[in-house]
């Protein structure tokens, strides 16, 4: 029977497979062509996602081209770099894909527009500032509305060709779609047609025993375990049914077996003071027993509605799901400490196990078993409060059981004993604390304890060094809530400085009773608290008759009305000392002298205060006979005009009047007494040698010296001086008197600078006429050199380095007539920061290489009010001083910077501008000590040597600084460097100096007659090739009386004079006098290197018209001449 079916199914298995085979052979063919058509529309997809992603790189490139014209930033520059290098990548990524001939074509062309627009970003990214360039704008127009549009319209036919194949390729796959779908049902159909007749001739045979097995499984599984199939036949089946018996007659004896069990580890569970639940793996709750219900305060049906973490403690949460999670993938956590909040939001602390239950290897359920430890919790933290509470204690708290040993040691007894808490616990107190002599103390003391009595008192006990010390220890038993003996507890405390006080109290109480001075105590109300011996032998008072009496009883009435008050107060805040009166029982009086002080507690609280006095009447009356004896000689020594002193040999002063303090800028006397005299001597060798020759010639005078005040300023003073000598002969005190020289020696310091810069003066005002001459010429040829190689850059480039020399150099004649004062300096308005950057170009040219150069100022500096060439002159001078201090090369910075008056205030007094610039020039040089600091802004002083530096420098500096109301300091250390600090007062309101620049070509001629008279040959050719260019007619004469007779003989034709002020044989202004004889109204311009103070008025009330200031500009003197000569 078994074989027949099995050959029944066999049968229609094969029906089945060759059906499959077939169905497979048609979804192949239809599935090949759907694959063909998918294959060509992701193609088609690539290629439009690649023109796309070209047409999307070209925008940005385009885009990046207007930022860059907009922001001019050049991080659009990197940017359109890495843009073009996309828009690359995604073309070569296009031509490489398989394109349709119309396609290629339009690819071709879009590699043309991006080539044009390559070249006109590279046009756009070399204009320096495009934002304000219309080139930049036209050619950005022409590559967004000529290429970007022709790209955008080629991209998109191509885009829109794909897009349509596409559509194409999804139609036709959507047909093949269909065409396999219909096959695959009909031939499905038919498969099952046959399927079910061959079905239908085999379940004929084995349907209706299976149905019967099957209505008995389905009782089963609803809990019948009663149903027993019968089959009658003799296949497969009927020993199917037969088993199926035999599993339900078991299964029926399992469940009843298991429902026992249940019931019995229910109650169990229920019956259990722990706390048992079971959730499921989401942590919903499964089953909670009675005592957890009762633990939470949930009914059962509450319970299995909640989620665990519902119940958890809010702070538990996470340790709650971490447990959860390492539970449900393996592990057991045997003993685990978690909280959980009750229904009335009560907290409980419970300890256990969690375990997982798995089948297939899946979680199942989670159980957990715990035990409520709230109570325990809470009594931990209480005995742990304890334990803080009793460390925290400042004496030793030690308790041991009723053996000695020790069960607590707080911190305090680490601290007073020396031994940790855990090398004491469990050790005998015996063998702990109690020092070697007081041990058997110490055993009868606890023989006391373990009987249950106290016993408190001083004991010497020992540190764990060995060392003993004096505590005070107080022992009590503990018995426990029966009432039973179980410990002991003591508290000790170091008395060591206590017994040193009470010590030392009594050592002071017997020194109050033994010293001669008289010592009382009282309290804050001036109340006797006590008196010793003196005291009372000194008052003529008993002892019991003073205490309690108020401390008046002793002072008499000659005392200042609110002597006692004041004393009174002034000890309670620290301390009294004076002399005053005081009478004896007797009713005498006499002088004493009093000090007191206070006593305080350890709260700092005034509590008693302490007077000692001493009976000084017999000194008082020795000091009175004394003070009038000094009366007369004081008088005498501090009324005189001179400085008086008396000094010893090591330069203690001894006595001084006041005179003599002020010279050294001490405001009293006394303050003066302090000092030592050798400290006034800028040399302690100048000072032996006046004592040698003081020792020799027993009496000085009219001696100068050098001396040095407190403030460090040098002082010159005349001095009479006679020495004291001992016995020996040897010179033990010296007394002098002397007078302040030093002003009289200014006035004579000032006499000579003056001399020196009258000198200079002179000097200066003889070069300046010549050597401007010489400056005036090549200027002048220079000029005409200029204009007539205009063409030539080269020449004109060395031309204008030649003037600009040329004009430097007039800048230093002007400089040095103006530091000696023999000309006018011009302030305009000018920008610090551009004079800083033509001294870097300068020095930097011209510096060693050696030295490395740094500026560094604000950008927007207000001007100052200068003169241009002394500022440069300032600055230059300073870069010169700090190369000199470099000779090993180094590192020179020049900063400028904006900063407030009140950033200053300290300097001076005198502020011009509440907005100062403020300038710095520092070196790495040689730096400076303080005596020459002290001394580098006067004239002539230089610490260069004659060959190298006259000593004008800085002198120069600081007097230009000063007249520009400006400040100047210096800070320097040897070694380390200089820095100069200039300060300038910014201009309130800005004056625009606008010098328009007129060429020679600009400035108007004519046909008038000029007479040039100058002495030298090279400046009269020079002049007359100026003139003669614009069409004047031109005389020349080489001295003084030449041009007068020109002027005699041809006045009628001259229209103007143009003579140098410095002429042979007759000087420019006897040649002006001259010719004003001839004619009154005649035109002269005078020019010279140099005019001197108060010159110019002069000259324009002799007659002439205007002035020329050698060296000058060609197109000056033109322009200035045809001034003249339009004058009406």
């Amino acid at each position: 029977m078994k074989s027949t079916i099995g050959r029944k199914i066999g049968l229609a298995f094969l029906a089945l497979l060759i059906l499959m085979v077939a169905m497979v052979g048609i979804t192949f063919r239809g599935f090949n062509k759907i694959t063909s058509s998918l294959d060509s529309m992701e193609r088609e997809a690539v290629k439009r996602g690649a023109s796309g992603n070209l047409r999307f790189a070209i925008a940005q490139l385009l885009r990046a081209d207007n930022v860059y014209i907009i922001t001019q930033n050049e991080n659009y520059q990197r940017e359109y770099n890495r843009l073009s290098s996309r828009v690359d990548e995604f073309y070569e990524r296009l031509i490489q894909l398989p394109l349709t001939e119309e396609e290629l074509h339009l690819v071709g062309g879009i590699k043309q527009d991006l080539d044009s627009i390559h070249s006109y970003s590279a046009q756009i990214l070399a204009i320096q500032h495009p934002r304000q360039s219309p080139k930049a704008w036209a050619l950005m127009e022409t590559m967004d509305y000529r290429f970007g549009n022709d790209v955008n319209r080629k991209t998109t036919e191509i885009f829109d060709g794909i897009s349509m194949r596409i559509e194409q390729h999804r139609l036709l796959a959507t047909a093949n779609k269909e065409n396999a779908s219909n096959s695959i049902y009909g031939i499905t159909f038919l498969g099952i047609l046959i399927t079910l007749v061959v079905s239908y001739l085999t379940i004929q045979r084995i349907s209706k025993p299976i149905v019967t097995v099957t209505k008995a499984a389905n009782s089963i599984a609803n809990g019948d375990y009663s149903q027993r199939p019968a089959v009658k036949t003799h296949d497969e089946i009927a020993v199917l049914a037969e088993s199926f018996c035999c599993m339900a007659e078991s299964i029926q004896q399992s469940q009843r077996t298991l429902k026992q069990s249940n019931e019995r580890y229910h109650d169990l569970f229920e019956s259990t003071s722990d706390l048992i639940q079971a959730m499921a793996p989401n942590g919903h709750m499964l089953y909670a027993n009675r005592a957890w219900r009762e633990a939470l305060g949930y009914t059962e049906e509450e319970l299995i509605n909640l989620n665990i973490d519902s119940v958890v403690h809010p702070d538990n949460l996470t340790q709650c799901s971490e447990t959860l999670q390492r539970v449900m993938s393996g592990e057991k956590f045997d003993a685990i400490e978690i909280r959980f909040v009750t229904k009335d939001r009560n907290t409980i602390v419970v300890e256990g196990s969690v375990a997982c239950r798995f089948e297939a290897f899946q979680p199942t359920a989670v159980t957990c078993f715990f035990r409520d430890i709230t109570e325990r919790k809470k009594a931990e933290e209480q005995t742990k409060f304890h334990a803080r509470l009793l460390n925290t204690v400042g004496q030793a708290v030690i308790a041991t059981d009723i053996n000695g040993s020790v069960i607590y040691w707080n911190n305090a007894a680490e601290k007073i004993y020396g031994w940790s808490s855990a090398e004491a616990m469990g050790q005998n107190i015996i063998d702990l604390t109690p020092a070697q002599q007081t041990r058997e103390q110490a055993t009868e003391i606890m023989k006391q304890l373990n009987e249950g009595n106290s016993w408190s008192g001083e004991f010497l006990v020992k540190r764990k060094d060995g060392s003993s010390f004096p505590a005070f220890v107080s022992d009590s038993p503990i018995h426990d809530q029966q009432g039973k003996l179980i410990g002991i507890i003591g508290i000790s405390g170091d008395i060591s400085e206590r017994k040193k006080a009470e010590k030392e109290i009594s050592m002071l109480a017997d020194v109050l009773k033994s010293i001669n001075e008289c010592v009382s105590i009282t309290d804050t109300e001036n109340n006797i608290l006590f008196v010793n011996d003196a005291f009372v032998n000194t008052y003529g008072y008993t002892r019991d008759e003073l205490i309690g009496q108020n401390i008046s009883i002793i002072r008499p009435l000659e005392n200042p009305p609110n002597a006692l008050s004041e004393i009174l107060h002034a000890t309670s805040n620290g301390g009294w000392q004076s002399e005053l009166w005081n009478r004896r029982k007797d009713g005498s009086e006499f002088f004493i002298h009093l000090t007191t002080t206070n006593i305080k507690d350890s709260n700092g609280q005034v509590t008693a205060l302490i007077g000692v006095a001493t009976d000084i009447t017999d000194r008082k009356r020795a000091e009175e006979v004394l003070r009038e004896s000094e009366e007369k000689y004081k008088s005498f020594f501090e009324d005189d005009l001179t400085g008086d002193y008396i000094t010893t040999l090591d330069g203690r002063l001894l006595a001084c009047n006041l005179p003599f303090a002020k010279m050294f800028g001490y405001a009293t006397v006394d303050e003066a007494l302090k000092m030592d005299v050798r400290s006034l001597y800028p040399d302690k060798k100048a000072r032996e040698q006046l004592l040698k020759r003081l020792t020799r010639e027993k009496r000085l005078e009219y001696n100068s010296s050098e001396l040095i005040r407190k403030d460090g300023k040098k002082i010159y003073v005349i001095e009479n001086m006679v020495g004291k000598f001992n016995e020996k002969g040897e010179l033990i005190e010296i007394k002098g008197y002397l007078f302040d020289d030093t002003h009289r020696r200014s006035l004579e310091t000032q006499l000579i600078q003056s001399q020196k810069m009258e000198s200079l003066g002179t000097l200066a005002g003889g070069i300046a006429h010549d050597f401007n001459n010489i400056l005036a010429i090549i200027l002048g040829h220079i000029n005409l050199v200029r204009r007539k190689f205009s063409d030539n850059g080269y020449i004109t480039d060395s031309a204008d380095t030649i003037t600009t020399a040329t004009q430097r150099g007039a800048s230093l004649v002007k400089q040095l007539l103006t530091f000696a004062r023999k000309s006018d300096v011009v302030l305009e308005s000018i920008l610090i920061h551009e004079t800083i950057k033509e001294i870097r170009k300068f020095i930097e040219q011209t510096f060693p290489k050696t030295i490395s150069i740094r500026t560094d100022y604000e950008k927007d500096l207000p001007p100052v009010v200068a003169n241009p060439t002394q500022i440069h002159q300032v600055l230059l001078n300073l870069c010169i001083n700090a190369r000199d201090a470099m000779p090993n090369g180094g590192s020179l910075s020049i900063t400028a910077k904006g900063i407030k008056a009140q950033d200053i205030q300290g300097k001076t007094s005198k502020l011009h501008s509440p907005e100062y610039i403020y300038v710095k020039v520092t070196d790495t040089g040689t730096g400076m000590d303080e005596e020459t600091k002290n001394r580098i802004f006067e004239p002539f002083f230089t610490t260069k040597g004659r060959d190298r530096g006259s000593g004008l420098g800085l002198a120069t500096v600081y007097g230009i600084v000063e007249s520009h109301h400006g400040l100047i300091d210096v800070q320097s250390e040897v070694g380390k460097g200089t820095s100069f600090n200039l300060y300038f007062p910014v201009q309130q309101s800005y004056i625009e100096h606008l010098a328009k620049e007129v060429s020679v070509n600009d400035i108007a001629g004519g046909n008038e007659t000029i007479l040039i008279a100058d002495d030298e040959e090279s400046m009269r050719k020079l002049l007359t090739a100026i003139f003669e260019e614009k069409g004047y007619h031109v005389l020349a004469a080489a001295d003084g009386q030449e041009a007068l007779d020109m002027y005699a003989q041809q006045h009628d034709d001259i229209a103007l004079v143009f003579t140098d002020m410095g002429l042979p044989k007759i000087s420019g202004e006897e040649v002006i006098a001259g010719i004003q004889k001839i004619n009154a109204d005649a035109k002269i311009i005078i020019s010279s290197g140099y005019f001197g103070h108060n010159r110019k008025s002069e000259l324009l009330k002799a007659g002439v018209t205007d002035f020329a200031q050698k060296p000058y500009f060609p197109d000056e003197i033109l322009k200035k001449v045809r001034e003249v000569l339009d004058l009406k």
